[in-house]
């Protein structure tokens, strides 16, 4: 269980239904920001632990924001102890979520611009891509390439590599672009340990009219749920410690 959006499952009935779904799959991974210890006593307890969710894992959406002033020191400091709060939580690794999406962040890995997110991951025991399939193939071979470089860091880590796939206005291209996306790295050698199809805003994608990528069910492939079901069945992943050609060891 991916449980991103997790804290609108504030009743009874809808918390119970997700238990239910998930029931004998594990402990999960949630999505998270980054937080306080009081966040931990109050809405963890509330929207995690009283439900009976115990994710090991989650990613991370560090408060670095894009990226386009890199990750300072503090950053880097507030992370770790982010992390430490957590890990007292049963959380294992936690992979912050490092993406370029800015526009203006050096697109190679191996800068120095990237020194200190290469630390978060490592003391995370994660690193996490949020690669919508249309937006990054839309940024081009440059973006990509960037994408595969920090995928191969990862996975030569042995850190849990998480590339997060979500609909970017891709109405009914959303399978397509995935589909395409999904082969453009496996072909280039550039696989993730796992896959994460998810959906940021269902409303501002038009869930209602019919136009966007609602949760939806198996049966619609343009769904996220459609879309999870082809990524589960055909999308190739690394072992942790394994690393395609080209492999990178930037620290």
């Amino acid at each position: 269980m991916h449980a991103n959006g997790m804290q609108a499952a504030t009743d009874q009935g809808a918390a119970t239904r997700l238990s239910r779904a998930f029931q004998g799959s594990g402990g999960g991974e949630a999505e998270l920001g980054e937080f306080d210890a009081a966040w931990f006593e109050r809405v963890w307890a509330a929207l995690y632990a009283r439900w009976g969710f115990h994710p090991r894992a989650a990613n991370v959406n560090v408060n670095s924001g894009n990226f386009d002033r890199g990750v300072s020191q503090e950053d880097l400091a507030r992370f770790q102890s982010f992390v430490q709060r957590a890990r007292q939580r049963g959380l294992a690794t936690l992979a912050p979520v490092v993406t370029p999406n800015g526009g203006h962040e050096p697109l190679a890995w191996g800068d120095p611009f990237w020194r200190l997110a290469r630390q978060m991951a490592l003391y995370g025991h994660g690193i996490a891509l949020d690669t919508p399939p249309a937006y990054a193939l839309g940024r081009g071979n440059r973006y990509v390439a960037f994408v595969e470089q920090e995928i191969r860091w990862g996975v030569s880590a042995g850190l849990r590599t998480t590339v997060i796939l979500s609909p970017h206005f891709d109405g009914p291209e959303f399978l397509a672009n995935t589909q395409a996306f999904v082969r453009r790295l496996a072909g280039d050698g550039a696989l993730p340990t796992e896959w994460v199809v998810e959906n940021y805003d269902h409303g501002r994608l038009g869930e209602a009219s019919g136009e966007g990528n609602p949760v939806g069910s198996e049966s619609e492939p343009n769904s996220v749920a459609g879309v999870a079901l082809w990524v589960a069945r055909n999308a190739p992943t690394s072992p942790s410690g394994a690393c395609g050609p080209g492999g990178f060891a930037a620290r």
